[in-house]
Parts: C-alpha cells; sequence; structure tokens
C-alpha cells in the first residue's frame, strides 16, 4: 500500500499545476503536506474562479475557510495600498 500511496504522490507532484484543485483535495485526503502547500497557493491565486467549480465542494470546510481568509487578507493589502495611493494619510 506504502508504494501506491508514493506512486500516487509523485504523479501528483509531476502534475499538479494542471489541475491545482484536484490535486489539492487529495492532499488533503491522504495528507500530501507540501502538495497540500503549493496546490493551495495556485488555487488562491485563482479562487473566485475555482469557487465555482464543483470539485471546490470536496476540500474540507476548514480548507474552504483557510482559503477565504488568506484571500480576504490579500485583497484587504491591496485595498490599503490603493488607499495609501489616494489617501498618503488616511483616517
Amino acid at each position: 500500500m506504502d508504494s501506491v500511496m508514493e506512486a500516487s504522490k509523485v504523479f501528483l507532484q509531476q502534475y499538479f499545476r494542471e489541475n491545482p484543485l484536484l490535486t489539492l483535495v487529495l492532499s488533503e485526503q491522504y495528507e500530501f503536506k507540501d502538495l497540500y502547500k503549493e496546490s493551495s497557493k495556485l488555487v488562491l491565486d485563482q479562487l473566485p474562479a475555482y469557487q465555482r467549480l464543483t470539485g471546490f465542494k470536496f476540500l474540507s470546510s476548514d480548507s474552504r475557510a483557510a482559503l477565504l481568509e488568506k484571500h480576504m487578507e490579500y485583497t484587504n493589502s491591496l485595498g490599503r495600498i490603493d488607499a495609501e495611493k489616494v489617501l498618503p494619510n488616511p483616517p
């Protein structure tokens, strides 16, 4: 069984960029921590698009919540940068 899991992990490592959402779901399920981290970065980059896909619901609620939180932090930081350009000394 270990050889099957290792072969699966190697396969996902080679192709995770082609389908990061599927890789994220599988790496969460089989606890491939390094693949989880790398594929979550790719999903996070295009989160609104991935949220509309059926596969998004196969992520655990914890993973979905973590992705949403990170995405909000990112968009809020962009908003602060834009505000600093327009209002150098915000209230």
